[in-house]
């Protein structure tokens, strides 16, 4: 019988951790904003980029600026916030994700 036991308590904390980790995953995502302007119909999409040496934040928002932001600063904050960044450092060698619009 303990073993039962074990095995539906052990049952019930996983479910518990597994929507934990969804509910903190929905909350990133819904804090995660992208405006786009008005009128404009684009898909929006990412990309993983690798940061050279001599990348900073905007040489990279330069390549995926589009309108849809009202300004270069705009989409810089929006791939902080992406990648969870707490200043504009960047180190070459790692990732980031990229949110950027694209029009068929």
């Amino acid at each position: 019988m303990k073993a039962k036991r074990r095995t539906l308590s052990s049952s019930i904390v996983k479910i518990f951790l597994i929507a934990f980790i969804v509910i903190i995953l929905l909350g990133i995502i819904k804090n995660v904003k992208v405006s786009a302007k008005p009128g404009k119909v684009g898909q929006l999409t990412c990309t993983s980029v690798c940061i050279d040496g001599n990348d900073t934040l905007w040489s990279i928002a330069e390549e995926y600026y589009t309108e849809d932001y009202d300004s270069m600063e705009e989409y810089i904050e929006v791939i902080k916030k992406t990648n969870r960044l707490g200043s504009d450092k960047i180190y070459a060698g790692c990732y980031l994700i990229i949110p950027y619009y694209v029009y068929n």
